[in-house]
Order: structure tokens, then sequence, then C-alpha cells
């Protein structure tokens, strides 16, 4: 899944974004919290999980915590979401340790162990694990969200994603990155969002893999296309156009 990492100086430009996630933020000024709660009045997803704005920028504790007093007197034990002006507001209670080692871990992948070995033994690819409750929070998010995901797609864990829009050129584009380095990914379905105003009239592969731009055969349904990306070893592009 898309995404970006802000910054305090960056949250001017939160409006741009389906979905902000705290995850275990503790340390949150009123004025910090005042604009991520506006920004989920005017219509966004903000997403937190377990003691999220427990304290105030000095890590003083508050006596109310301002995000989850909107659930009411009491902190959600579950997974909860509420309403909050146009948009809407997700709790995560906790974000639970996988049960099993190696469990859904793209960690576990020889290749990825190669490719780290040696330089940095503080987090080993063992750890790289999903948590337990990664498919409730996915569904809460993308449930919470008005117009669904820009991108969803069955790629490898070991593959990372960009998608961005080129109005004057009326351009979708979807980056894949295959980071198994020995591997191709093998084919995966994917379907974007697509926001060109019109039909999309094609959808084409460019990849080192192959000397020319490849067609695709695709679907739009409701303002996504849906296509198979064929099997690549290091990078793909989708242009949909």
């Amino acid at each position: 899944m898309p995404f970006d990492i802000l910054f305090d100086e960056q949250l001017d430009s939160i409006d741009r974004y389906a979905a902000v996630i705290l995850p275990e933020q503790e340390a949150l000024s009123r004025a910090i919290l005042d604009r991520l709660i506006g920004y989920a009045h005017a219509g966004g997803t903000l997403m937190f999980s377990g003691s999220t704005a427990r304290y105030n920028e000095w890590r003083e504790e508050r006596q109310v915590n301002p995000l989850l007093s909107r659930f009411g007197k009491t902190a959600p034990t579950r997974i909860s979401s509420i309403s909050e002006g146009q948009g809407r507001l997700l709790y995560i209670p906790e974000i639970l340790p996988t049960t099993q080692p190696g469990s859904q871990a793209f960690g576990a992948n020889p290749e990825i162990i190669a490719s780290v070995q040696g330089r940095d033994s503080r987090f080993s690819p063992a750890e790289w694990t999903l948590p337990a409750n990664h498919a409730g929070i996915h569904r809460a998010l993308v449930a919470g969200l008005r117009q669904g995901l820009s991108l969803e797609s069955a790629a490898p864990l070991t593959t990372v994603s960009e998608i961005c829009d080129r109005p004057t050129t009326s351009e979708t584009i979807v980056h894949f990155v295959n980071f198994e380095r020995v591997h191709s990914t093998g084919p995966f379905p994917a379907s974007v969002r697509v926001v060109l105003g019109r039909a999309a009239r094609s959808v084409m592969l460019f990849s080192p893999d192959a000397d020319n731009p490849q067609p695709l055969t695709f679907s739009e349904i409701n303002g996504r296309v849906r296509f198979t990306v064929p099997p690549f070893r290091l990078y793909a592009m989708i242009v949909i156009s």
C-alpha cells in the first residue's frame, strides 16, 4: 500500500491524503491535534492506535485524551470507527504481535536475509512480520475511506509500489519494484482508481525485462481499472491513459 511518512511541519499538506495514520504517537500538542481533527472533520480518515495523544508535547499526561474521548467515556476494547464531521476516526486498541515466528513474514525470504545480513543486528529479518490483527486493521482502514484505496494489488510482500497522476498528459502511472533480487514476482492482479475524467483507453507495461512496451488487457468498472501485472524481475511501470 503506497504511503508517505509525514513530519510536523508537513501537516499543512495532509488534506491531499485519503487517510492519516498515527501509530502510537503518544505526545501530540493541542495545535497538532486540532489540525488532525479538523482534517477528519473535513472528510479525511484519521486512524490512531493505543496511547496516541495520551501526552502533550512536554510529555505531560492528559486527564482526558482528546481523541479517545470522542468514542465515549470508556475506551473501546476492539477496533472501532465513528463519524467525525464528514470524515471518520478509527481506533486500534493494540497492535498485536504475531504469535507464530515467521508467520506472514516476508523477512523469512532467503534473498531478503542475504541482502541485509551483517548490516544491522537490532532488527533482524526474522522480526519482519505483519501483526496478528493486520487483516482487521486493513479492513477498518479500507472501510473508512470514502473512495476506497487508490491502488489495490496482490503483489508479493517484497514488492513496493507508488502511484501518481499526471494531469498534463491524462495518465495514471503505477510503479512496482521487486526487492526479491533473484526471483521474478509471478503474475498478480491489480486495480487502480483512475481520476482522468474519462474512460481509460490503454494500459501499457514498461519494464527492463522487455525491449518494447507491452499492452495489457484491462477492464474498467465504477472508475477502477483492473488488470494483471505480468511477472517481472526488478521493476515494472504501468501507464494508464
